[in-house]
């Protein structure tokens, strides 16, 4: 019994250590993408090898230095209590012609990815997408949407859609009982909503919006 609850509590503190490493490379991940610095360039500057780095955001290092993170915050204009306590979780921007290969294949390993920290726990297949002109007075043109992959639809909800196998776009989701229609967000009342088929994929739906000024 006593080797039982040994083994449970080692496991919780494997999860949370691997959850707070994750963390930490993402908040570094962020601050990398706002300095326009490469991995290759922030060992460099805190004078370590590149593998080094590459661990730490990896996430392969479950237990970095205090040192080398108080060098890399320096380098990022950054603190080393932001990078292991301040709470946030990252995720990737995409281009609109990028949704679908991210949702197919994951994410690719361009060096010069934009990231966004959002505070509530994130789930798997989540992104950020920035709005089109098209999408206005809906959303200013430029703004930055939070998209969350369900299976469970609200009225009214605000989707990323691709009809007939077509480059994503956005569509309003209206539900008749358990039948989902989706609408453009500009047609007025008048304009009937189309049917989901099924060569419609509902890819997320927009969780946040955050409007440019």
């Amino acid at each position: 019994m006593c080797k039982f609850k040994l083994f449970i509590c080692n496991f919780r503190n494997l999860i949370i250590m691997n959850i707070e490493t994750t963390l930490i490379a993402d908040r570094i991940k962020i601050l990398m993408q706002r300095q326009k610095i490469t991995d290759a360039e922030l060992a460099r500057q805190i004078n370590v090898p590149q593998a080094t780095v590459s661990r730490i955001l990896s996430g392969a290092t479950k237990d970095p230095r205090v040192s080398t993170l108080r060098e890399i915050a320096r380098v990022l204009g950054s603190t080393i209590d932001h990078l292991v306590n301040d709470a946030g979780h990252a995720i990737p921007v995409l281009e609109w012609h990028e949704i679908k290969n991210f949702v197919e294949q994951g994410l690719d390993e361009l060096p010069q990815r934009d990231w966004i920290s959002v505070t509530k726990p994130i789930v798997k297949g989540c992104f950020a997408v920035k709005t089109t002109p098209s999408m206005e007075p809906r959303y200013r043109n430029g703004s930055t949407l939070i998209v969350e992959p369900t299976e469970v639809y609200r009225d009214f909800q605000v989707a990323i859609v691709s009809l007939d196998g077509d480059e994503p776009t956005i569509r309003r989701v209206i539900k008749d009982g358990s039948s989902i229609f989706l609408k453009k967000l500009a047609d007025t009342m008048d304009v009937p909503p189309v049917p989901v088929s099924i060569t419609t994929q509902i890819i997320g739906v927009v969780t946040e919006a955050r409007m440019v000024e």
